[in-house]
């Protein structure tokens, strides 16, 4: 095996183990968090980390564009560029982060007085925590720019293990001041601090990497114009998917009292915990594309294409039903039964809708490798009005569900729309073949290897979490060992051992 290939495998294995560590650290302290805080208080700091959402628009493609420049660059050893790309984005983040301050500030008052509905004695504490996130989000904007850069270098072991010590120190701080008996204030100045201490220790790390003796803000047009040629599409993508997820917790902290936001956010979060499959999995076959196209070799992206496909969907979508099947026992079990009243049909209609997504996440990788992410870009536009649309007329009459349904049906219309237009245009791939082999199949053996368990679920030991959560990954296994004995050929299963041997 290549050093390159196994490369990938690491980072691969990197990217799931940090997201996995930190599902099962959010399984074990959002309990506690939610019930100590209460519901309207997570519901604020939810709305907060929108509103930081939003604003972190205004990087504008930036941070990819730094991971592509300073890794063709660096390669080059040609360090006058590559201090210019790296000046230049950390100029231009420095001002979006300054206007984003700014900001936040200014429409302070504004947001938690006329747009959301909070009680009377939470008005002063939620503006206290909009002023200390007003300044944190200066330092997480000039933080893209070294945060980029172990990822250019392909440097993910060191981008994840900070991402773990400093998720891993906020998450268990924060029990511990509540257990103290503080409040929802400290909690925003303890993330504040983790901001300003991350930003310091990616600077450290990227002037090591780069051997810098110092990394500050520059402009250069013709930088300028180069980076932000490259990222324009994908900060059009990035700000329409922002906008389609984010809209809907504001809108239902708009419409409705804020303690709503915690029934939506929370199983948001869970649901979208299926997208680290697709996302891990692109980050590798992105260069793949892209090296594959710049070859012409028409045969093996058209076997990268359909077997990417399949294995996205394998592992995709045994979880989705599990998730579907046992929704309300787990939030039950979990996080308590009024919030599974709740909680618990937003999470199936959210995860189904995620699932939808991880369907067409091969398709849109394949298109910017490509060279069109102009496509993908307008689909997420189209997307982002659509759930606007959908969110305004819904969130009134079916609250925190209509919010759900809203956001599953943008991707009902544009995924399919998003896939037939990558596979006959760009890959010229036979659809029968395509939807047989990378779609049909792998929903057919998820559904038979992993549907049945629910025929168990009165069983006594179903009322325990774990026991629910063992029997959810054993049946997850057993869906996965199928696969790859039914769908993989002899190629793959070879593939599969010898890359095995080496992670």
């Amino acid at each position: 095996m290549s050093g390159r290939s196994q490369l990938l495998i690491k980072n691969v294995f990197y990217n799931y183990f940090s997201e996995a560590w930190f599902l099962l650290l959010v399984f074990v302290t959002t309990p506690y968090i939610v019930n100590t805080l209460g519901v309207e208080s997570y519901g604020i700091l939810s709305i907060v980390n929108v509103l930081v959402g939003y604003l972190t628009m205004m990087e504008m493609g930036f941070g990819d564009s730094i991971v592509k420049y300073v890794a063709e660059y660096h390669v080059k050893k040609n360090e006058g560029i590559l201090s210019a790309i790296i000046g230049n984005a950390f100029f231009v983040l420095f001002i979006a982060g300054l206007t984003g301050t700014a900001l936040l500030t200014l429409l302070n008052g504004f947001i938690v007085n006329r747009v959301l509905h909070i009680s009377a004695p939470m008005v002063h504490t939620a503006r206290v925590v909009f002023y200390i996130t007003a300044v944190g989000f200066f330092f997480t904007m000039i933080t893209s720019t070294f945060t980029a850069i172990p990822k250019a270098l392909q440097r993910f072991d060191i981008t994840n293990k900070v991402i773990i010590v400093m998720g891993t120190a906020q998450t268990l701080l924060a029990v511990f001041l509540l257990y103290l008996g503080y409040d929802l204030e400290s909690i925003a100045l303890l993330n504040f601090s983790v901001t300003v201490i991350s930003f310091l220790t990616y600077r450290t790390i990227s002037t090591r990497l780069l051997r810098c003796k110092s990394l500050r803000p520059v402009f250069n047009k013709e930088t300028f114009t180069k980076m932000i040629s490259f990222g324009s599409y994908i900060a059009i993508s990035n700000i329409a998917a922002k906008v389609a997820t984010y809209t809907n917790q504001l809108l239902i902290g708009i419409y409705l009292p804020i303690a709503n936001v915690s029934y939506y956010v929370i199983p948001q979060s869970l649901a979208f915990k299926l997208w680290v499959i697709p996302s891990s999995i692109s980050k590798v076959i992105f260069p793949a594309f892209s090296e594959l196209q710049g070859l012409d070799d028409v045969e093996n992206v058209r076997k990268l294409y359909l077997r990417t496909t399949k294995y996205v969907m394998i592992l995709v979508t045994s979880p989705m039903i599990l998730m579907i099947l046992f929704a309300k026992k787990f939030l039950v079990l979990w996080i308590g039964k009024e919030f599974a009243i709740h909680g618990a049909i937003v999470l199936q209609i959210l995860t189904f809708s995620v699932w939808l997504s991880s369907c067409a996440w091969v398709s849109m990788v394949a298109a910017r490798s490509f060279g069109r992410a102009d496509f993908p870009a307008k689909l997420n536009v189209m997307q982002a009005f659509m759930n606007i649309g959908f969110s305004i007329l819904l969130i009134p009459i079916w609250g925190v569900k209509g919010a759900a349904i809203a956001w599953g049906l943008h991707h009902v219309i544009a995924v399919p729309v998003l896939i037939w237009w990558t596979t006959k245009k760009l890959i010229s791939i036979s659809a029968k073949h395509y939807y047989w082999k990378g779609y049909a199949q792998p929903i057919l053996i998820s559904v038979l290897f992993t549907f049945p368990v629910y025929l168990l679920k009165e069983l006594s030991w179903f009322n325990n979490i774990y026991y629910l959560l063992g029997v959810c990954f054993l049946v997850y296994l057993l869906n996965l060992f199928a696969a790859y004995l039914l769908l993989f050929d002899l190629d793959e299963k070879r593939a599969f051992g010898f890359s095995y041997r080496y992670v």
